[in-house]
């Protein structure tokens, strides 16, 4: 028998269930929602941070030792598949690597390209591991080995579960401030009745309905008037809707303590989760070493194990993701090491305009390495050799 709505509700009225007034809870409830997108903003936060870093990298691809830019190259750099562009694939796969502790590449079941999986189960409990009910939207793959798939784990253990934990604590904390500061903020009041008090129920539903109607009123407005009453006496106890300079201190401390202690989980600096936007270069290189450079060898690794064979990786065909776009180039402030670095051959003209995005020069010189004359090799004798 087919779900019916309409039979449903008349079940419903049928039976009268008394409605059961829920606002108290409502309000718990998106109190608690509020505070969990503290430690959601958090968490994203830094992985965009990381998604961010590898979406700069570039994956350059070499032939028999010499950078190309053929299919492998288009692939990961411009359009990994039909639906996204490269910088949409590497954060969805930054975002499911840290989310979920990994995260599966797989072949595009409608193109040529290759999609993040959006979730999978691996049988690790075989000598080569097999991951099933792959799902990509709405298609799923029921069976993929080792060999065909990318699996990316960024830790051992996937810290996720511990951050949220972590961010479990800090959420009370600042519930427990968010208390103070709201008690502080408010005002309580109490009144004297100039009369022998009465406890029946009749006495206290008039009393409440006076505070309810006038009293309540009054203190919530930002302009009322309070009609006096002979026999009844209000004094203001506490509050006066100045809240104490402590209690936001307090919780802006918290809120940024939820950042910093995510991104010492995920080895980001504090520099860089702290908003601070004075020195933060050590802060980056930091990064860069502890984060992102693992990150892409990690990737790097897992390619080449599976885009190509033994015998091509020898032979020097590989992919290398390299992170020295990362880092914003001023080259104006760079000029000497620019000369420096063309100078010693290190780079030609042409390779350092690649660096720092500018179009290569169409002549054959500028694909040339030079080396300055005060620049030679040692003589065995003492001195240099020209």
């Amino acid at each position: 028998m087919a779900f019916s709505f309409k039979r449903l509700f008349q079940k419903t009225e049928a039976k009268s269930i008394p409605l059961v007034p829920i606002d108290g809870e409502c309000k718990e409830l998106c109190d608690l929602y509020a505070e969990y997108h503290f430690r959601v903003l958090a968490f994203k936060g830094c992985l965009n941070l990381i998604a961010n870093a590898i979406g700069k990298c570039e994956m350059k691809q070499f032939v028999r030792g010499q950078p190309v830019k053929g299919a492998e190259w288009y692939l990961w750099n411009v359009s990994p598949n039909k639906n996204q562009n490269a910088s949409a694939f590497w954060h969805k796969l930054i975002y499911k690597a840290y989310k979920d502790g990994e995260a599966l590449i797989v072949s595009e079941p409608y193109g040529q390209g290759v999609v993040v999986a959006d979730r999978f189960w691996v049988d690790d409990e075989k000598p080569v591991y097999v991951y099933r009910d792959i799902h990509i939207g709405k298609r799923k793959i029921e069976r993929l080995n080792e060999n065909d798939v990318l699996y990316i784990r960024p830790n051992h253990d996937n810290v996720a579960p511990l951050i949220e934990k972590m961010g479990d604590s800090f959420l009370k904390l600042m519930s427990a401030a968010m208390q103070n500061f709201q008690f502080n903020a408010g005002q309580h009041w109490k009144v004297h009745v100039d009369q022998i008090f009465n406890a029946d129920d009749e006495w206290r539903q008039g009393f409440q309905e006076v505070m309810d109607k006038q009293v309540t009123p009054f203190l919530n407005s930002t302009s009322s008037v309070l009609p006096e009453m002979d026999g009844y006496t209000f004094t203001q106890v506490s509050g006066g809707g100045k809240a104490s300079d402590l209690s936001t201190k307090e919780l802006r401390e918290m809120y940024q303590a939820i950042w910093t202690e995510t991104g010492r989980a995920l080895l980001i600096p504090q520099a860089l989760t702290g908003g601070n936007q004075q020195d933060t270069t050590d802060a980056n290189r930091q990064f860069l070493s502890d984060v992102i450079d693992p990150l892409a060898r990690l990737i790097e690794q897992e390619v080449n194990r599976k885009r190509y064979t033994r015998e091509q990786f020898l032979n020097g065909d590989r992919l290398r993701m390299d992170t020295s776009a990362i880092m914003h180039f001023d080259i104006f402030a760079n000029a000497a090491n620019v000369e420096k670095i063309i100078g010693s051959g290190l780079k030609s003209v042409n390779e350092i305009r690649e660096l720092i995005g500018d179009a290569p020069v169409p002549e054959d010189w500028a694909d040339k390495h030079f080396m300055t004359l005060n620049i030679g090799t040692v003589d065995p004798e003492g001195g240099e050799s020209k």
